[in-house]
């Protein structure tokens, strides 16, 4: 959604499939589901406002392989 690729960080990935496949996670991330609003019927400013105080960061993934110097 945000121009991330899960698939370029392999042990996130794994990770999040593994807590997401878990009942009581998936219980979690129910709740409140039928408080969200639709987020395309906001300002274009208000879209933008709320990405950059939640989305202000890039990750990168990590090396295959561990370089020592």
């Amino acid at each position: 959604m945000r121009g991330e690729d899960i698939n370029q960080f392999k042990h996130f990935k794994r990770w999040f499939e593994e807590i997401s496949a878990r009942p009581a996670v998936q219980r979690g991330m129910s709740v409140g589901s039928d408080l969200a609003g639709d987020p395309s019927k906001l300002s274009k400013e208000e879209q933008e406002r709320r990405a950059k105080l939640m989305y202000n960061q890039r990750a990168l993934p990590a090396p295959d392989e561990m370089k020592r110097a």
